[in-house]
């Protein structure tokens, strides 16, 4: 029986885990001296693995906590932030990579690492890292972006991949991606269980913006999501946010489509659950959207729905 309830969620031939331990990592800026920086990320890191979870997620823009310690001088989130990344972008990469493989083997985890920003033609990329026990690295580049990230040159990457995160098949949605459907069904359809969702959302916090963003994803496409917030100041902007764990309403208490919430949007904190991947099979079995989707009507209509947008594509993006 439960060979035929994970065979949508896993690739047969592949170890699978019932349950799956993460810990989402809800953390802000404390120091901008780079050796005080490594040191927050392993602390939290090691706090994680006392709880012996099997993943760990890190918010957004980690991988910026240690430009000003190699720019050697403050910076802002704005038009001058290209040429600041394009001198000091490798160095921020190298540094979030180093520490993110040697964390993932020495503790035997994976370890999403959060996001970086990296050179990329006239502009910027903003890719999530997310590495393995055995020290491979997965990246995923922001596929939307806003009209205030366009000012500040970030560019939209245009592919959506999934890896595997202890035989589960795991997709990486990236700050503003959370508010596209599109990602999530994307990565869906891609045979994604889990979403790990990298955000840093600005103050003031707001409740219903949040749950506008995954926990809707999650119900849309049945899954598990983590969520990792970024909160505090970096750069010229601050940040709040409630870190979660969501999973489809039908296999959470009261039905609500959370797991674990952080109540605080403006404290640190470790938020640690379990997700259940056989109850996910079994919910995916009982009530199977998937195999409800027209998928002749979305072949036929969304290419020609997508090319003759009413609104025109935004800089930098292909029509």
């Amino acid at each position: 029986m439960v060979g035929s309830l994970t065979s949508s969620l896993y690739d047969q031939g592949v170890t699978w885990h019932r349950h799956m331990k993460v810990a989402t990592v809800q953390m802000a800026l404390r120091s901008n001296r780079l050796e005080d920086v490594r040191q927050t990320l392993c602390g939290w890191a090691a706090r994680a693995k006392d709880h012996e979870v099997d993943l760990v997620v890190f918010p957004a823009y980690t991988g910026l906590f240690a430009l000003e310690a190699l720019s050697g001088s403050s910076w802002s989130f704005g038009p001058g932030l290209p040429d600041l990344i394009g001198r000091y972008g490798a160095l921020l990469v190298e540094f979030l990579e180093d520490w993110g493989r040697e964390t993932a083997c020495r503790l035997g985890l994976h370890l999403a690492a959060g996001t970086v920003l990296v050179p990329e033609g006239k502009g910027i990329a903003h890719q999530a890292l997310l590495f393995g026990p055995d020290g491979r690295v997965f990246r995923q580049a922001q596929t939307h972006v806003s009209k205030h990230e366009r000012e500040w040159g970030l560019l939209p990457g245009d592919d959506l991949e999934v890896f595997k995160v202890r035989g589960v098949n795991t997709g990486l949605v990236v700050a503003t991606d959370v508010w596209f459907p599109e990602v999530g069904r994307i990565l869906t359809l891609k045979s994604a269980s889990l979403l790990l969702a990298f955000t840093a959302m600005p103050r003031p916090y707001g409740h219903w913006r949040q749950m506008a963003g995954m926990w809707q994803q999650v119900q849309q496409n049945q899954v598990f999501c983590a969520e990792s917030c970024l909160i505090g100041s970096l750069g010229n902007e601050k940040f709040a946010g409630r870190s979660s764990l969501y999973g489809p309403c039908e296999i959470t208490d009261g039905e609500t489509g959370i797991i674990e919430q952080l109540q605080a949007p403006d404290q640190e904190g470790l938020l640690i659950a379990s997700f259940d991947f056989e109850a996910l099979a079994r919910i995916r079995e009982e009530y199977p959207i998937h195999r409800h989707f027209n998928r002749r009507l979305y072949q036929s209509a969304f290419p020609g729905v997508y090319r003759n947008l009413l609104f025109p594509a935004t800089s930098g993006q292909s029509s």
